[in-house]
């Protein structure tokens, strides 16, 4: 029987995979913001590791944002709090950033398409089948290493 759509653009994208571990997966962009960022990057920090490929990691501040006087402070402490970390981890790991008032910023998930990042895309399996091209998103557990060259387990690595 043949492969989901999800199946072929997952079994492109594993780097690595060993029985009863999750797969390790190219991730061609990443798109973060202020509330998961935090603890991906606070894992990376535990490990001594840096961000793999900040060229291909976009930041914007944009769940816990005002959307009215973006020129003025945030009020709230908490958002507050996180905005001012993602902005400070950012600049500690290299990695572009669009906050408030910048032209750029915006909602994450619609900031890739609007700065042509990305795109609906044809991708052409080795068969010669092609199929659009989806994104796959990671939750916070993962953050860390998908932002990251290896995983924080090495034992998902081959020596």
């Amino acid at each position: 029987m043949g492969k989901t759509l999800a199946e072929k653009i997952w079994a492109d994208h594993v780097v690595t995979a060993v029985d009863g571990e999750p797969d390790l997966l190219y991730i061609d962009l990443h798109l973060i913001h202020e509330v998961t960022s935090p603890q991906a990057f606070d894992g990376l920090r535990l490990s001594n590791r840096p961000v793999h490929r900040p060229d291909l990691t976009l930041a914007t501040e944009d769940h816990n944002v005002p959307t009215l006087d973006i020129d003025k402070p945030i009020a709230d402490p908490v958002p507050k709090l996180q905005v001012d970390t993602l902005r400070n981890n950012c600049k500690e790991f290299g990695v572009r950033i669009h906050s408030l008032g910048d032209i750029e910023q915006g909602i994450v998930h619609v900031v890739g398409p609007q700065l042509g990042l990305t795109q609906p895309l044809i991708h052409r399996f080795p068969n010669g089948e092609t199929q659009p091209y989806h994104s796959i998103v990671t939750g916070t557990s993962q953050a860390d290493d998908s932002i990251t060259e290896t995983p924080n387990d090495s034992s998902q690595t081959e020596g």
